[in-house]
């Protein structure tokens, strides 16, 4: 619950690692999309390693948890793959 399915593929046409996220496929994610209060969303926006912006306002609770656990998990590949292809961008 809470946890969609996704990947992450390079793309060497484009040279993007792209983050796939699955859709709704199961009872638990219908569980997730229904889990509908509306909760605080804070959000920093960094550029080239700085904060330039501060986004402040409310979000849907499953997707809000959704996509934090997806950032937890998916930051630390999408960095090193970076810093290994550093000519390719995250899309």
């Amino acid at each position: 619950l809470l946890k969609p399915a996704f990947t992450i593929i390079a793309d060497k046409n484009s040279k993007c690692f792209l983050l796939l996220i699955r859709g709704t496929h199961s009872i638990k994610d219908t569980l997730t999309a229904a889990t509908g209060a509306v909760v605080p969303f804070h959000h920093s926006v960094s550029d080239d390693g700085g904060f330039s912006n501060l986004v402040l306002g409310y979000a849907h609770c499953g997707m809000v948890a959704a996509a934090r656990w997806i950032a937890k998990l998916s930051t630390p590949c999408l960095l090193k793959a970076v810093d290994e292809n550093p000519d390719y961008k995250v899309k």
